[in-house]
């Protein structure tokens, strides 16, 4: 009876952490929880896991509320060893398509591979949130092997 118990107890932890982790193929954000006071800008990190596997490329939306917040800015991460070429446009007010080529390495990086810093105005007004999702379009390691698709990722952004 103690064993069954100490089952169930495991699979609920090991449940509840895969809830926000990140599969092969993700590109996720450093933080689901982000806040940014009303008028002010908010750096968001965000990064593609590749798993066992090197990271050769992506290409991603990013989508949001348009009235809450702005996309300012895309920058390249700082101080960490993979900077890669990265290119972006707006599809339309709150959807932007990302690009990001591994330019340096056909043996590195791996895991979690920072991609991008998106920095984003808050239009909004105390307490208004919004979901802020990625959604891999392709993604492939450097043998142009797809990685799996993923369902995407989301944060969410409230103002204060």
């Amino acid at each position: 009876m103690k064993l069954s118990r100490l089952l169930l107890v495991m699979t609920l932890l090991l449940s509840w952490q895969q809830a926000t982790a990140q599969f092969e193929g993700d590109v996720f954000f450093d933080s689901t929880d982000i806040t940014v006071l009303s008028g002010d800008q908010v750096t968001v990190p965000t990064l593609f896991f590749s798993g066992p596997n090197v990271f050769a490329g992506v290409e991603f939306e990013v989508t949001f509320d348009a009235a809450v917040v702005e996309l300012v800015d895309v920058t390249s991460p700082t101080g960490d060893d993979f900077t890669g070429v990265f290119s972006f446009h707006e599809n339309n007010p709150g959807n932007f398509a990302i690009v990001v080529v591994n330019s340096t390495s056909l043996t590195e990086p791996q895991g979690s591979v920072p991609l991008v810093n998106l920095v984003f105005q808050a239009l909004g007004t105390a307490g208004q949130t919004t979901q802020i999702q990625s959604n891999v379009r392709d993604s492939a390691d450097p043998n142009l092997t797809r990685f799996p698709t993923t369902a995407g990722f989301s944060a969410t952004l409230t103002v204060q």
